[in-house]
């Protein structure tokens, strides 16, 4: 669903109308259906990658808050990798292959011919932006920032509800986990 097209002339305000007349404990259903509806619109798959580093950030979480320093880091720097490696995947693979290729191939380890490997996957729209949140909810926890949520489910809406609501937060000077909580409150 491009921004630009008629389904989303529909889409937008229907989610609008139903948030304002949802009683306010059942909005966040509605959002996280929304927008998993919405990345999925682009590519189905694309909400999974979003649901697996949001578990991953989640269960970090909740080992953090019950573990010593040392398990602290070692779930930070997983779950960091794990964020970070989907990124890197998705953004800069195709970049590096190239480079590595073209010395590979300057050095004759590689015949010119054959051409760098290359996969076609099409950029998750979003997904530096839900990256580097995930990953820093993962730190305010790890600092004693910011509390694990308690349910999956709440997390869930804050990782991809419409980007705008919970960067607004973050422009305040609050914290991604204070980010969380104004989410939670939509």
């Amino acid at each position: 669903m491009l921004f630009n097209s008629f389904s989303y002339i529909i889409f937008l305000p229907a989610v609008c109308i139903l948030h304002w007349v949802l009683p306010h404990r059942y909005r966040w259903m509605l959002l996280l259906a929304a927008s998993y509806y919405f990345y999925m619109c682009w590519n189905p798959a694309y909400a999974v990658l979003i649901l697996a580093a949001t578990a991953v950030s989640y269960v970090s979480a909740l080992f953090m808050e019950a573990a010593g320093e040392r398990a602290k880091k070692i779930m930070l720097f997983l779950a960091a990798v794990f964020c970070f490696g989907i990124l890197f995947v998705f953004k800069y693979l195709n970049f590096v292959a190239e480079i590595i290729f073209s010395m590979g191939s300057s050095l004759h380890l590689f015949p010119r011919e054959a051409g760098a490997p290359v996969l076609n996957l099409l950029l998750p729209i979003g997904i530096s932006f839900y990256t580097f949140q995930t990953v820093s909810y993962v730190i305010d926890v790890y600092r004693g920032e910011g509390g694990g949520r308690t349910s999956f489910w709440l997390l869930c809406p804050v990782r991809v509800v419409f980007p705008a609501a919970c960067s607004r937060a973050d422009r305040t000077g609050r914290k991604p986990a204070a980010a969380a909580e104004v989410c939670e409150k939509i």
